[in-house]
């Protein structure tokens, strides 16, 4: 049973009471019936603001993408990426060239050694190569 059932036998058995419990049951009716409406008035509200809320957040993020432009951020990656890539093709090819010029100068060394001693046994014995 509901309470409008328990209410309305309860005005019946009442007897003289019965114009009263109907106006009671009448207004406790009114009443549901307004709440039911204000519920789904607010449910509906409550709806319509999460879609207008949606709809702003997805503007939004459309805008913050347009802004940012990802197709020239992209571009612009790759352009860093092939600059990058001629840099160190260039800085390899300057620690060859270093390498080779490293070479170039132990041999000068060695040589610069070679002449270094053979100018001082010739000083000091004054004979050098076939004994003369």
């Amino acid at each position: 049973m509901d309470f409008v059932s328990i209410v309305s036998s309860l005005g019946t058995a009442a007897g003289g009471g019965g114009i009263v419990g109907v106006l009671i049951i009448m207004y406790i009716k009114h009443q549901l019936a307004a709440d039911r409406l204000e519920r789904l008035q607010l449910r509906d509200q409550v709806q319509k603001l999460e879609c207008e809320k949606f709809a702003k957040l997805e503007r939004r993020v459309e805008d913050h993408l347009r802004e940012d432009n990802p197709g020239a951020m992209t571009a612009k990656l790759t352009a860093l990426t092939g600059s990058m890539e001629r840099v160190l093709n260039k800085v390899d090819r300057v620690a060859e060239d270093v390498a080779g010029l490293r070479e170039g100068v132990a041999a000068n060394e060695r040589y610069t050694r070679n002449i270094d001693l053979a100018l001082q046994k010739l000083r000091d014995g004054g004979k050098y190569g076939n004994g003369n």
